[in-house]
């Protein structure tokens, strides 16, 4: 574990879930109905997706289940809580700025994309820096997975909340109406995302026989196709307009994770490259001893 990213990470963990927890307390002042019940679908949300990543190959092997946890509740809580604080303190004046420009199609998009990808991606980096058994790129795609399905539950949760008091008949019913939308109309999409530039963090980060400048660029390209989707999803250019970006992201965004992780997915089956033992080896002798993992 590199101590200095598991400072920096926890320092601002606590940070921004001191923040989300405030804001999430908030919501009972609103409707106590829709913000309990927000709550129990985002920890019923959360336990469906980890579960669909659990079982995959793509999934890193820790030295034990305590240091698996606890990567995973750094990730959501990173996702769900330091990750927010950037949309919250930059959004707004930006979004001044954009309208100043007299660009209001673009102002949801500058609104979301910009702040919340890269707050979501440093998560990612630090993560990958905090945990030694994060050291393949697909590792990163999946710590990329968890950070954007910690953000997308919070948000769901706050908007479910805030929007389901709008419905005629109750909150509840307006809050189950502003889940389906935001799980179905557009599923996965903060997850998927953060997992595009998890890609990208991972290729940079532990992909051999790269320069330092391909690193770089590397990282930050995906990083911009992240963005790039973000910032078309939220684009507002009319009824119409609106419609053609969604389904052009949409055509984009799904065959492109499909194709990631199907990449990740032969390249972890393929790894060969160590082996994991339950202890440090001192001695030769142990060598027949250790059960060697593929």
């Amino acid at each position: 574990m590199n101590r200095t990213a598991a400072w920096v990470t926890g320092i601002l963990v606590v940070i921004g879930l001191g923040l989300t927890s405030v804001t999430l307390f908030g919501l009972l002042f609103f409707s106590p109905s829709a913000a309990v019940g927000g709550v129990f679908l985002g920890l019923l949300y959360v336990g469906v997706v980890v579960a669909l990543l659990r079982f995959t190959p793509l999934w890193p092997q820790m030295n034990s289940a305590r240091v698996t946890a606890l990567w995973v509740f750094v990730c959501l809580a990173w996702g769900g809580g330091f990750a927010m604080m950037p949309a919250l303190l930059v959004a707004t004046p930006l979004m001044d700025a954009v309208d100043s420009l007299g660009w209001d199609a673009a102002t949801m998009s500058f609104g979301g994309a910009y702040p919340e990808e890269p707050g979501k991606a440093l998560g990612v980096v630090l993560i990958a820096l905090m945990f030694r058994g994060i050291n393949r790129p697909w590792h990163a795609l999946v710590t990329g997975a968890l950070v954007g399905l910690g953000f997308e539950t919070v948000e769901n949760i706050t908007y479910g909340a805030v929007l389901g008091m709008l419905d005629t008949n109750s909150d509840v019913a307006g809050l189950l109406e502003i889940w389906g939308l935001r799980i179905f109309l557009g599923p996965f999409l903060h997850i998927i995302w953060t997992a595009i530039a998890g890609w990208g963090i991972g290729q940079a980060l532990f992909a051999a026989r790269l320069s330092t400048a391909r690193r770089i660029l590397v990282a930050l390209g995906w990083l911009a196709v992240s963005f790039l989707l973000h910032f078309g999803w939220n684009y507002q250019g009319g009824e119409v307009a609106a419609g053609v970006t969604t389904v052009v992201v949409c055509l984009i965004l799904y065959p492109l994770i499909f194709w990631l992780m199907r990449r990740g997915w032969k390249a972890a089956r393929s790894d060969r490259t160590y082996a994991y033992t339950p202890r440090a080896i001192t001695s030769l002798t142990q060598l027949p001893a250790v059960a060697v993992e593929n």
